[in-house]
């Protein structure tokens, strides 16, 4: 079949014509490349196992007699504490109720030792203007007494213009310690002394002092007697050691 052939002029005329139909653009491809570390193989994790291991059974029955000990030695002392307490208020309380009768003063007061322990002492005194106090008695009971049971014979030193002055040794009256008990009677001797020298001479400058003891008070008066300093000036020692009668 014939065709007519486009002239040459119509082959340009054409190539001339701007196409209108849209060919597809050709699509634009993107690498994103991102560097990353190398990953490093985890180590299997150790774990650390503990053990309590707890000490020999003799070790834990020692430290546990120990605290029992220790608790026990507590008590113990609450105790004796709240004993010598409760012995003091009633020494207080017997002297307020007899001191307001006859001619004496009494009074009291806590002396403490270089031992730290708290003594219960008492004083008579003259109050009468005529009775110038001529000299002072140092009073020291007995074994198992205190020193309120001598109220009657203080009262009676007082009319003869005596001061008179008592100590509850330790573990007696009101006083320190356990009831009863002394670990030494040289705790006695060295308390005496100390109430003799610090309280009673310096109260009482230039007067002549005497001491009375009875019954183990007078074993303690004796030892103090012969141990106390030349500067210590005592005048008369009278001392009972047989015969103690208590009540």
């Amino acid at each position: 079949m014939w065709a007519p052939t486009a002239s040459p002029a119509a082959a340009a005329g054409r190539a001339a014509i701007p196409s209108l139909r849209r060919w597809p653009a050709a699509a634009a491809g993107v690498r994103i490349v991102v560097a990353m570390a190398p990953v490093k193989a985890r180590a299997p994790r150790r774990l650390r196992l503990c053990l309590a291991v707890p000490p020999p059974a003799s070790e834990m029955a020692a430290a546990a007699a120990a605290e029992e000990e220790e608790e026990e030695e507590e008590g113990w002392s609450k105790a004796v504490e709240l004993d010598a307490a409760a012995r003091r208020e009633m020494a207080i309380r017997r002297l307020q109720e007899e001191a307001g009768t006859g001619s004496s003063r009494r009074e009291f007061a806590v002396f403490e030792t270089a031992r730290g322990d708290a003594l219960f002492t008492q004083s008579w005194t003259p109050v009468a203007a005529a009775d110038r106090v001529k000299g002072i008695v140092v009073l020291l009971h007995g074994l198992n007494e205190h020193s309120g049971r001598y109220n009657h014979f203080a009262k009676l030193l007082n009319d003869h213009g005596l001061k008179v002055y008592a100590m509850d040794w330790i573990g007696h009256g009101g006083s320190d310690g356990v009831h009863g008990y002394v670990s030494s009677l040289d705790h006695a001797v060295g308390d005496l002394k100390e109430f003799l020298e610090d309280v009673v001479l310096e109260e009482n400058y230039g007067l002549p002092c005497f001491l009375f003891g009875h019954s183990t008070g007078g074993a303690i008066v004796l030892k103090v007697h012969t141990g106390t300093t030349k500067a210590v000036r005592l005048d008369c020692l009278i001392a009972f050691v047989i015969g103690s009668t208590h009540n």
